[in-house]
């Protein structure tokens, strides 16, 4: 009776195992952020024929935004004044722009909307996606509708700042 007890004993001790466990708390914040290719950070569109002035003009800015979202997000846009120079002005809303989807970004999980948008002073939605995404371009054609808003202005560079916002819905 002595041995088994003492069998019992070495093979309980033989099979002993140390060990310690954790808890891993993995914290999800909202994460958003958007840049402009930065050889795309000055966009100049020249009316140079009488075509351009009675049609209008575009310039196709490939992968111009460059976006990141944890989430669902909304792309706005708005100008900081309107287009002014040499002492004058044109109205903002004669320039629209246009999204598409560029080369950055795979299959989107949900779905995104591209809507054209003509600049204002205050923000308008240019895209809406139903999900994040890792990392996410956008092509931006910009143009400028030409017509008598044009005309009788001193010739030189008219401008003004614009501003791409990201933001959740």
């Amino acid at each position: 009776m002595l041995f088994a007890l003492l069998a019992s004993f070495c093979i309980t001790e033989a099979n002993a195992q140390n060990s310690a466990g954790t808890n891993l708390n993995i914290h999800l914040n909202d994460i958003q952020s958007i840049k402009i290719n930065e050889s795309q950070s000055n966009v100049g569109i020249s009316l140079n024929t009488s075509n351009d002035y009675i049609n209008g003009k575009s310039i196709l800015e490939a992968n111009h935004i460059e976006i990141m979202s944890s989430s669902n997000y909304e792309i706005r846009v708005s100008a900081a004044s309107n287009l002014s120079g040499e002492g004058a002005t044109i109205d903002i809303g004669t320039v629209t722009l246009t999204p598409t989807q560029g080369n950055i970004g795979g299959e989107s999980q949900g779905s995104i909307t591209m809507s054209p948008t003509a600049l204002s002073l205050t923000d308008n939605t240019l895209v809406q996606s139903t999900s994040g995404d890792i990392k996410r371009s956008f092509d931006i054609e910009y143009h400028v509708s030409g017509g008598s808003e044009y005309l009788n202005k001193p010739t030189g560079t008219y401008s003004t700042l614009i501003t791409y916002t990201i933001l959740m819905p």
